[in-house]
């Protein structure tokens, strides 16, 4: 089943219209990084809704493959925004939190 979070604040986003797949795979995941050493917890992703030409899909459809395989590791849950929010236009990512493995005596 999957889940559903309603309930989140969104802390930073990026919009990611007019640029190429290759363009907007290379800015969400530094855009990811940049949250996740800022120690941000909830960002949204603003890709479009529509099919851009050809046949390597949409702009989601390529960060969706890259949320589950390349940056899982960084990310706890995503799921498409609230309609008020860009709907299927946008993506919420929900960011692990930073382990830190150093202590302080």
């Amino acid at each position: 089943m999957f889940e559903v979070i309603k309930d989140y604040v969104i802390e930073e986003e990026i919009d990611l219209h007019g640029l190429s797949i290759e363009e907007a795979l290379y800015f969400a995941e530094k855009f990811l990084h940049e949250s996740l050493l800022q120690g941000k917890s909830c960002i949204k992703i603003i890709h479009g809704a529509r099919r851009l030409g050809g046949t390597r899909g949409t702009i989601r459809e390529n960060l969706y493959r890259l949320f589950k395989t390349k940056l899982k590791r960084s990310i706890a849950h995503f799921q498409m925004a609230k309609f008020s929010e860009g709907g299927s236009g946008a993506t919420v990512l929900f960011i692990k939190k930073i382990e830190s493995k150093r202590r302080i005596p």
